[in-house]
């Protein structure tokens, strides 16, 4: 509020010259212009006390007001001597002076208000700066308690798993037994999770750089990998994308398990390029996917069956938003699912 004092403080002397001034020139020419200007001040002082300036750079404002009004009484009073020495003697000094600091202090305001502007926005930025390195530290390590849980689950749960098949290898050789069966129907699964498990734990990582890659040669790679039983797999078009290779037949690979752990074991499964050109599809002939389930089937943890780990296709829409793709769930013209991905760059080979 000392902003406002000073042009209070200031008006009142010009409304006081008004008042005791003859001449209506002299108030016009001589009063007028101080007057405006003190009244600004005052509109400026109330303005920087109602703004939204930490309480620092007010004062650093209220400090640039005052420096400036000295200024303006420092550079204009030396006036007064020259206009004497040469044998000019001005009238009402005081007023003038007053008119001087007047101005001065209505430029002192404007230089601290648009620097503390200035050093607020520096000091917003560099805030800013410092929670974007505090999250930038908080995702490495998070990375680094990711790397640790891939390795556990790639080598102290995997190990005792092959241990475990192979025991029942060998018991089935010697036994022909329903509970060999049931045991093998478990490590079975304790396998896959541990494989969706161990691709949750990858997806955690950026994907930084991409290469051009030959879409029918990553599906070959994952339908070789999947095991595929009587299934048939068609690729439509053969295709180049921008993609990362692993992440992308990652992709394929849930793509392919769902459509065989869903439909029948001689399930067709179809792969290439959209109408537009904007991307490619995996469907299948399997019994589809309901209307009114495609919205969550790319959840964590839900699954149609009870076999299922929740964590494939939730997996495949990880990969799509890290490649900034999108995914739709649609019928494929045998009636089995159809999963579009767009926002890709295709090239038919």
């Amino acid at each position: 509020m000392g902003i406002v004092l000073v042009g209070c403080l200031t008006l009142f002397v010009h409304l006081y010259h008004i008042y005791i001034e003859q001449g209506f020139h002299t108030k016009l020419l001589g009063i007028a212009f101080p007057f405006l200007l003190s009244i600004l001040l005052v509109i400026a002082g109330i303005w920087l006390y109602l703004s939204q300036l930490d309480s620092a750079y007010t004062t650093r404002v209220t400090a640039w007001t005052g420096i400036g009004l000295l200024g303006g009484v420092a550079f204009g009073y030396p006036v007064v001597p020259y206009q004497a020495a040469h044998g000019v003697t001005l009238a009402d000094v005081q007023f003038i002076t007053v008119n001087w600091a007047t101005t001065g202090a209505l430029g002192g305001l404007l230089i601290g208000f648009f620097n503390a502007r200035q050093r607020q926005y520096q000091a917003a930025l560099e805030d800013e700066r410092a929670k974007l390195d505090a999250r930038k530290q908080e995702l490495e390590h998070q990375n680094e308690r990711l790397e640790r849980f891939a390795s556990v689950i790639s080598h102290d749960l995997r190990n005792p798993l092959n241990v475990a098949t192979g025991r029942l290898t060998l018991a089935q050789q010697n036994y022909d037994s329903d509970n060999l069966e049931s045991v093998e129907t478990a490590l079975k699964r304790m396998e896959t999770l541990i494989e969706d498990l161990l691709s949750v734990a990858r997806q955690g990582q950026p994907i930084d750089d991409t290469v051009r890659v030959s879409l029918a040669a990553v599906a070959d790679r994952a339908w070789a990998v999947v095991n595929t039983k009587e299934a048939t797999f068609r690729l439509e078009d053969d295709l180049t994308i921008e993609a990362d290779p692993d992440r992308l037949q990652q992709l394929f690979e849930n793509l392919f398990r769902n459509a065989i752990d869903h439909g029948s074991e001689t399930v067709i499964v179809h792969v290439g390029a959209l109408p537009d050109r904007s991307g490619f599809y995996i469907a299948d002939e399997g019994p589809g996917i309901p209307e009114d389930e495609r919205d969550e089937v790319f959840t964590f943890g839900y699954s149609s069956t009870k076999e299922g780990t929740g964590l494939g296709l939730a997996i495949v829409a990880e990969i799509v938003e890290a490649h900034g793709w999108e995914i739709h769930v649609t019928d494929s013209d045998e009636g089995g699912a159809r999963f579009e991905i767009t926002g890709v760059e295709v090239d038919a080979e």
